[in-house]
């Protein structure tokens, strides 16, 4: 087998979802409709997707817990095509998520359970120095430890300078933190979530909020970008290059801070429509689908230099947001880019373009 050139870094959870007709009232009593209990977390999940897109296996680095005996062994058959370079805690129970799944709203209400400590730099080096001399691509959750993550990151770059590719994910906002290590990183993904939090914060602040042709969803989107564009630019880092954001019926859109002008520099791709009748069955952790997606393409796609042309960089974004398409209309992530290859959703998109 051939040595991975994408590692992922976060946790690992095994999610409870259950599915309901509505979202229960305070002390109200319902019956699910469905069960499923998998393995979870955004470094898993996008490592299963990897799997089928990259001609490399992907490696997770996670902290991951051997006291209940039924638990890596269903954490490791998950994993098909994946190295789990796992740090053991045996002091701990493996996190675990609860997830309420409305078929109403399709809104999902997350409850974890997560006693397990963060990844600590002593336990990172020891995996990177031992297991990651032909990793490329090192890509993070920006997990609860911000300071911690800096500390890593920080570690990661005076190690191997330009060499490598590192990511970032912002998804969670309370997580301020993790503003000091963009500065770190070479593309940087962010959720929905966060976009609207900090939206609502320049907003309160005066700050001028422009927006792009389209629908309202697009247009906050691309709102969005612009303006944190203007804040990575003031970390005035030499490594950020790329800003891609989600926005579920907004679409996706990456922002190329290194373009030369601004035809080079933003694009944006709607959400992906299911004429022949697809439904959204299960959107969680679609956000993930997208980040696998986006690195496996760039990764096909880079230059020596690790850089993507333009026109290239707008397929992989095109490439990612169908992929993500077609995994809301199934449970979980099995066969996806087969799937999509052999047309098994009808997909079209709504007109694209610059914002």
């Amino acid at each position: 087998m051939p040595l991975p050139t994408i590692a992922l870094v976060g946790a690992i959870y095994i999610d409870t979802i259950l599915t309901v007709p509505y979202y229960p009232s305070e002390d109200d009593k319902l019956r699910a409709t469905t069960q499923h209990i998998r393995r979870g977390g955004n470094v898993g999940n996008s490592a299963e997707v990897l799997a089928q897109l990259h001609k490399s296996p992907p490696s997770v680095v996670a902290p991951i817990s051997t006291q209940n005996p039924g638990d890596y062994p269903m954490i490791r058959e998950s994993l098909p095509g994946v190295e789990l370079w796992g740090i053991d805690r045996k002091d701990t129970e493996t996190p675990r998520s609860y997830i309420i799944r409305s078929k109403e709203t399709g809104s999902r209400t997350i409850v974890s359970l997560n006693n397990m400590g963060e990844l600590q730099l002593d336990e990172f080096v020891r995996v990177a120095e031992e297991k990651g001399e032909g990793v490329m691509w090192w890509h993070f959750e920006g997990r609860n430890n911000p300071e911690g993550l800096y500390e890593i990151l920080s570690w990661l770059r005076r190690a191997k300078g330009r060499d490598v590719v590192i990511s970032l994910e912002c998804e969670k906002p309370e997580r301020r933190g993790l503003h000091a290590c963009k500065a770190l990183a070479d593309v940087l993904f962010y959720s929905k979530t966060w976009a609207v939090f900090y939206m609502k914060e320049w907003r309160a602040a005066g700050a001028k909020i422009g927006g792009w042709s389209g629908n309202c969803k697009a247009q906050q989107l691309g709102a969005f970008l612009d303006l944190e564009a203007a804040e990575v630019r003031k970390l005035k880092s030499e490594c950020t290059k790329y800003l891609f954001g989600t926005f579920s019926e907004g679409g996706s859109a990456v922002y190329n801070l290194k373009g030369s002008d601004e035809e080079e520099q933003k694009h944006h791709v709607p959400e992906v429509w299911t004429p022949d009748g697809g439904v959204v069955v299960d959107t969680i952790g679609a956000g993930d689908v997208f980040i696998a997606a986006v690195i496996a393409g760039m990764l096909e796609r880079s230059k020596d230099d690790l850089t993507v042309p333009w026109e290239q960089l707008q397929d992989v974004l095109r490439n990612a947001n169908k992929i993500a398409g077609a995994k809301v209309c199934q449970e979980g992530f099995a066969e996806l880019l087969k799937k999509c290859e052999e047309g098994y959703w009808t997909t079209w998109y709504r007109d694209e373009g610059e914002f």
